[in-house]
């Protein structure tokens, strides 16, 4: 069995003589079957025999898929079958035990019997059958974690198996380490592929302003047809402008996203200040909608994709908190009817924040979302 498990994590890692590892699996089950119907053992030995079996049996399944799918050049389906056989291996999949023969040592033991009492098989296939009828010899199932073979000292003797266990696990750290500096230096690239992005975001900024301000010049005052018309051209650059413009606060955020979580907690916090100054010590009420959307909508517009994302999260936390306290905490209680209803109306204006700050990002939110306050504000 120490073999057979050498020449597994061998196989994986080189991929040769793979039919002569399918012959020896099945050579071993036989052998195990054999010895399942041998009388020498008892009822839970020959359970342990039929785990044995059923192990290898996993084992050539997971060498024939893995086979196949390397075959096939399915490479990170064939890398997760081979960390799937190497784990049940090393777990113990393929384990070592002894085979102690127990002789019954009455008056009527035969000779034999005598002979055999106490003997260790170090492999199932060496176990005889019982030398008469009537014979009342036993075998016990003794587990070992160590490779039988390295039990007894000669010239020929292989090297401890824990040892080729070590290296193939050295070589597997160092297989990982390798990985881990490609997708290191992988993701190092694409992020100066992402910071020269910006600086070409900024220059098509930079260019779209300078154009802007020299058509400023004669925009709005020619007529349609008038070949001095650059109104077009203004609304063309003006769009295009605001297009770089959402494109480069969304490679920002990429770039840095814990600093666009906190800049996004830091904008609502302000906003959610605002509020309570004006509920408070100005007694200007129904302000929520107003500064909630308003809150969305400067997080879209800062922090791009990223700001977007994190205001839907936080204002989909603070939703859930009202629903709780709407429902419990407060002196005068609503329906869980009630409460959804409210918290949906606050959703609609935090969604209009978010798709306005999206759609405009030069606008102030103040004014973009100024719809929603209250009519004794307008």
């Amino acid at each position: 069995m120490a073999n057979l498990k050498n020449e597994i994590l061998q196989i994986l890692n080189n991929h040769k003589n793979i039919e002569d590892t399918f012959y020896n699996l099945s050579r071993y089950q036989e052998n195990l079957l054999k010895n399942h119907s041998n009388p020498v053992f008892s009822n839970e030995d020959k359970n342990k025999i039929l785990k044995q079996f059923t192990n290898l049996q996993n084992i050539k399944k997971s060498l024939y898929r893995y086979n196949t799918l390397s075959e096939n050049d399915y490479q990170k389906d064939a890398e997760a079958e081979k960390s799937n056989i190497e784990n049940t291996v090393l777990k113990g999949g393929i384990s070592y035990n002894k085979y102690v023969w127990h002789s019954e040592n009455g008056e009527q033991t035969c000779d034999v019997c005598k002979s055999l009492d106490g003997r260790v098989f170090d492999f199932y296939d060496e176990i005889p059958e019982r030398p008469h009828p009537n014979c009342r010899c036993t075998v016990e199932i003794v587990e070992d974690n160590r490779n039988p073979k390295t039990q007894t000292s000669n010239d020929n003797e292989e090297p401890c198996d824990t040892i080729n266990e070590i290296e193939f696990i050295i070589s597997e750290i160092e297989r990982n380490i390798n990985e881990t500096e490609t997708l290191l230096s992988e993701v190092e690239t694409n992020v100066q592929d992402l910071e020269k992005d910006v600086l070409r975001v900024q220059n098509l900024i930079q260019d779209a302003n300078n154009t802007l301000e020299n058509l400023s010049e004669e925009y709005g005052k020619h007529l349609l047809w008038c070949e001095n018309n650059v109104d077009n051209d203004y609304a063309y650059m003006y769009a295009k402008r605001a297009e770089w413009q959402t494109l480069l606060h969304d490679v920002l955020g990429l770039l840095n996203p814990i600093g666009a979580f906190f800049n996004t907690l830091k904008i609502f916090v302000s906003n959610y200040i605002e509020l309570l100054y004006h509920a408070y010590h100005l007694k200007e009420f129904e302000m929520d909608k107003y500064y909630h959307s308003k809150a969305n909508c400067e997080a879209t517009q800062e922090m791009g994709i990223l700001g977007e994302k994190y205001a839907m999260f936080l204002s989909d936390q603070k939703e859930k908190f009202d629903q709780w306290h709407n429902m419990y905490a407060r002196s005068h209680k609503v329906t869980i009817e009630e409460a959804i209803a409210d918290s949906e109306r606050d959703q609609v204006a935090n969604r209009l924040g978010r798709e306005r700050g999206r759609k405009y990002p030069y606008c102030d939110c103040s004014i973009l979302m100024h719809d929603l306050l209250p009519d004794y504000k307008k």
